[in-house]
């Protein structure tokens, strides 16, 4: 079966399985630091409100996977009031029976595991922990690179796009002669980011290169690090831009 990010689907059954994937796309689950677990954690149960929200997101056809925390009080009971809230609200909810429970720390494997009908795997994006749905290095690369500030930082330049002075560099060569220069050129604090989870997390601003070795230092030495001017907030303005995907376009 097809798996992929959402799309309209007048034509099609979805089977909508969205579960905190930030943090795999770029990092082993296995593998993360204590602060990289705690915002895994803190990512997985705010997912946990978003496929309540798919209840009403999906047609009668279709089916939604919940994590199974919500198939036992008291979140048994939270799920049937927002369902019926759903329902007043002239939303036309799915109903109850078309939900799949799945464990929050094992959900892909339980998902992929779990026969169903529908015609399609609706995914949030591809990233490493739903892997058994796609099954595709080359989409996961594609979701990395998307989705990373790394690569947007290295290439947008190249397609006029403005950006902050950047400077790329890895957690061992924060004490480069480079690093120190750049640190140099800009007196106001700069930007660090690194790769992880949405949400600002892991964009921080540091004033010194003791301050950003600080923020790293429970990652390893082959971290990479974006380090970008500061811009003055004076001279920007801020917006957010939505675009409404409807079954049709």
């Amino acid at each position: 079966m097809n798996a992929g990010p959402f799309l309209p689907h007048p034509d099609f059954t979805m089977r909508f399985s969205m579960a905190g994937d930030d943090c795999s796309l770029h990092f082993n689950l296995d593998e993360l630091t204590p602060k990289q677990q705690a915002d895994h954690y803190s990512n997985q149960v705010l997912t946990g409100m978003l496929q309540v929200a798919l209840l009403y997101i999906a047609d009668r056809g279709d089916q939604v996977c919940l994590y199974n925390t919500f198939a036992t009080p008291p979140w048994s009971d939270v799920l049937i009031r927002y369902h019926e809230m759903f329902s007043r609200m002239g939303l036309d909810p799915l109903p109850l029976e078309r939900i799949q429970y799945h464990p929050m720390d094992d959900y892909y494997a339980s998902v992929a595991a779990t026969p169903t009908e529908v015609q399609l795997e609706n995914l949030y994006m591809v990233s490493g922990s739903n892997a058994p749905l796609h099954k595709s290095d080359q989409a996961l690369q594609t979701s990395q690179d998307l989705n990373s500030k790394l690569h947007f930082a290295k290439h947008a330049p190249e397609f006029g796009l403005a950006v902050p002075e950047t400077f790329i560099t890895t957690k061992a060569g924060l004490g480069s002669a480079e690093t120190k220069a750049f640190f140099a050129k800009h007196k106001a604090p700069l930007m660090l980011k690194i790769l992880g989870l949405a949400g600002a997390r892991n964009v921080t601003q540091v004033a010194t290169l003791d301050e950003a070795a600080d923020y790293v230092a429970e990652f390893s030495e082959d971290l990479d690090i974006i380090l970008q001017e500061r811009l003055d907030t004076d001279d920007y303005q801020e917006m957010t831009v939505d675009i409404h995907v409807s079954e049709q376009d």
